[in-house]
């Protein structure tokens, strides 16, 4: 391959046959995909930072404020209508909660088994 090329240098192609031209594009987008991961991290790890500061997590606030705490993509597992509101809320993790369609979650269920009421879980 030709050269490579340093901080505002620019590379000559002129010269390169199609196979370098190919292993450069391939080079780039790997370095390209590198510097987009490293950003991201880096954004990530300022929010989880400022979060902790103000004595709360990532999750709590995407869930709060209408996020979704989920590294699927933004549409990964959506369903259509979106997310349904809570119901009922476990009172040993308020993150964990329930709009009462579909299964129950197992914190409900056990607790529910162990003879405590569903009323007891509402979302006032």
């Amino acid at each position: 391959m030709a050269k490579t090329a340093s901080r505002g240098n620019a590379v000559d192609i002129s010269g390169m046959d199609l196979e370098e031209l190919r292993e450069l594009r391939r080079a780039v987008d790997q370095r390209i995909a590198e510097q987009e991961e490293e950003q991201q991290r880096s954004v990530y790890d300022e929010i989880h930072r400022l979060a902790t500061d103000a004595g709360t997590s990532v999750e709590q606030l995407l869930q709060r404020y209408g996020g979704r705490a989920s590294r699927r993509g933004s549409q990964g597992g959506k369903k259509q209508g979106g997310e349904k509101e809570a119901r009922y809320r476990n009172p040993q993790n308020p993150d964990e909660t329930w709009s009462g369609r579909g299964r129950q979650p197992k914190w409900l269920s056990s607790a529910l088994k162990s003879g405590r009421r569903l009323e007891e879980f509402a979302v006032s």
